[in-house]
């Protein structure tokens, strides 16, 4: 049986190392390690996965900035949300029953912007942005992602 999707066909080189690599984690490793002497350029292992850095990727010194970098909108939301339906501030465990007279802590923030949208300018700006779709979306590329996902992720997610 193999475990090659049926298209496209995969060379027989290439389907017979996609079994082996996905029946014995030893070839696996070993077949991994002899890639990584083969590769050129600047190849990085990080958390287990193998990527080549190229001039696209940010430095940690221009990445820095982007730490202090926040949605200024939802900030100021967040906070006309919290003034409306304050957060509780009880530290008891969401799976077990309130204490007698305490509301469940639970807040439903998007229900919660949608009631109260029209009612505050800060929260229909928000709303406004979180429901318009960006003329750039470009709705063809997302079917296509959608039928790779839906051909390829199942058995993606069960391999790993």
């Amino acid at each position: 049986m193999s475990v090659c999707p049926p298209n496209p066909p995969l060379p027989i080189a290439t389907t017979r190392v996609f079994n082996l690599l996905y029946f014995n984690t030893t070839a696996y490793l070993i077949f991994d390690s002899i890639m990584l002497r083969r590769r050129t350029g600047d190849w990085r292992r990080v958390y287990g996965h193998d990527f080549e850095w190229t001039q696209h990727h940010l430095t940690a010194e221009q990445m820095r900035p982007m730490m202090f970098q926040y949605d200024e909108l939802g900030s100021v939301a967040l906070e006309v949300l919290d003034r409306i339906s304050p957060p509780s501030l009880s530290s008891w465990s969401t799976t077990r029953a309130p204490p007698s007279g305490e509301t469940n802590p639970h807040r439903d923030l998007y229900a919660l912007l949608k009631d109260n949208a029209s009612s505050d300018e800060t929260l229909g700006r928000l709303w406004e942005q979180v429901n318009t779709v960006p003329e750039w979306v470009d709705w063809d590329q997302i079917e296509r992602g959608q039928q790779v996902f839906y051909r390829y992720g199942g058995p993606a997610i069960v391999a790993v």
